[in-house]
């Protein structure tokens, strides 16, 4: 199964860091009895995910990682600091945990409106993905900065501690129930290659679609993860 997990910050705040230090402050990301799928030809962050590839080698599309709005590298604006060698071991397919004083941290900032770490129509900015074979959970650190309605740096600056806000633990949780039924697009009582191509057919579909399995809207990557983790299960609840 496949997650992307998303942050909802307020109306003109952008999303600077998402962070782990120290034992209290930690970033722990961790599946339980199972292991992260890591894609030989990704990375522990977004920066290393050429969607270019995905027609040849589909489960690069699967890798998991960490970023801050971008789900690929083109025009990706995020850094790793202070060194990305803190997610060596989850790239192997272990868990993420960054708990020493230095920390490290998915970092974006900017003095202009960028759709990248500020909020989308949902309200939302997107921090991850994570593939697994066990459930996935964890916790980490984010700091918001705030904004003027049109993007610019907070007017009139004030003491730093007025213009960004911090907010520890923040975690997630993936065992809240899934409704897998949202796969079965044709209402037929199963999820088969009917409802694959109907998804196909409304793939890069914005707002209002039906195929938005993941309610983001926008018909991408994650809907035909859902659907693929779905196909072939019968959906009990067509009425």
């Amino acid at each position: 199964m496949s997650y992307r997990l998303y942050a909802e910050i307020p109306e003109n705040y952008e999303l600077q860091i998402i962070y782990g230090i120290g034992e209290s402050t930690s970033m722990h990301i961790e599946t339980d009895g199972g292991l992260f799928y890591q894609s030989p030809l990704g990375g522990p962050t977004t920066l290393d995910v050429d969607a270019d590839l995905f027609p040849t080698f589909p489960e690069a599309a699967y890798d998991s990682w960490l970023t801050i709005g971008a789900d690929q590298l083109d025009n990706n604006q995020i850094f790793v600091l202070p060194d990305p060698i803190v997610f060596a071991a989850w790239e192997t397919g272990s868990n993420l945990l960054i708990d020493d004083d230095f920390g490290a941290g998915i970092y974006m900032t900017t003095f202009i409106a960028n759709p990248q770490n500020t909020p989308d129509e949902n309200g939302r900015v997107l921090v991850g993905q994570f593939t697994v074979n066990a459930p996935v959970s964890g916790c980490f650190n984010v700091q918001l900065r705030r904004l003027n309605p049109d993007g610019t740096i907070f007017d009139p600056v004030g003491p730093e501690t007025n213009e960004t806000s911090i907010f520890n633990g923040q975690c997630f949780n993936s065992e809240e129930p899934i409704n897998t039924c949202v796969a079965d697009l044709d209402n037929s009582g199963n999820i088969l290659i009917s409802d694959i191509l109907l998804l196909v057919q409304n793939y890069g579909c914005t707002i209002g679609c039906t195929a938005d399995l993941d309610g983001n809207d926008t018909v991408d990557t994650n809907d035909l993860l859902i659907m693929l983790t779905s196909f072939g299960q019968p959906c009990p609840s067509v009425e």
